[in-house]
């Protein structure tokens, strides 16, 4: 799994726009044009819309969304065990989970819409999500931190490394404790950073009374 979640900040107009298929979008945007000589990407329609549009991607969305969500933690254990059909109960949706992956999207948003659980929010939700994520402290963010089960688990960014042993077998690579320490600390100083790239994104899509797109890539 290599995905990125994208996270695009738009008007109210520009969700108007988007609910249309995508060469219908591109062609709103180029009324006096031919054919596209090849066929227009999301990524292209969303360059080109005008405005105060921004788009942020955050590669460690798996991460972030296992240290701050309960459900998150519970899922990525049950998968690993195989147990996702399981009929226990499980822990509610929360905000962070909500924020970080787009879960519960209000809007669909076609011209964008890749079947991977792409979805938009209104600008009542985006403050909403927004003060959820600002609330957060960095002892919030750090306190489910667990370098080795993170790497246990396979998570974005923590996955572990394998290589060709002596013997030419394709074995994990095991760390010394000077790797180790130096992993870790850049995965926290990696987690970190992309937590507070999204939380001033939401707040600046908060501040203009944005609409807010996730969508994975």
């Amino acid at each position: 799994m290599s995905m990125r979640v994208n996270y695009v900040r738009v008007a109210a107009d520009h969700i108007e726009l988007l609910q249309k298929d995508l060469i219908d979008v591109w062609y709103d945007l180029h009324p006096n044009a031919d054919y596209p000589d090849e066929y227009p990407t999301v990524t292209d329609i969303l360059k080109e819309l005008p405005g105060d549009v921004e788009i942020l991607t955050i590669q460690g969305w798996d991460a972030l969304s296992w240290l701050l969500s309960p459900l998150k933690r519970e899922e990525t254990r049950r998968r690993a065990l195989g147990q996702l059909l399981e009929q226990d109960s499980w822990p509610a949706i929360d905000l962070p989970l909500v924020a970080i992956e787009g879960r519960d999207s209000q809007i669909s948003v076609p011209a964008v819409d890749c079947g991977l659980g792409e979805g938009a929010f209104d600008s009542t939700k985006v403050q909403k999500l927004s003060t959820a994520l600002s609330q957060i402290t960095n002892d919030d963010l750090f306190r489910n931190f667990d370098f080795d089960t993170m790497r246990r688990f396979d998570l974005l960014g923590f996955g572990i490394t394998f290589s060709y042993d002596e013997e030419g077998k394709w074995t994990e690579k095991k760390l010394t404790a000077e790797e180790r320490a130096a992993e870790e600390r850049l995965a926290r100083e990696w987690v970190s950073r992309e937590f507070q790239a999204l939380q001033q994104f939401y707040r600046r899509a908060a501040a203009s009374s944005q609409y807010l797109i996730t969508l994975f890539s």
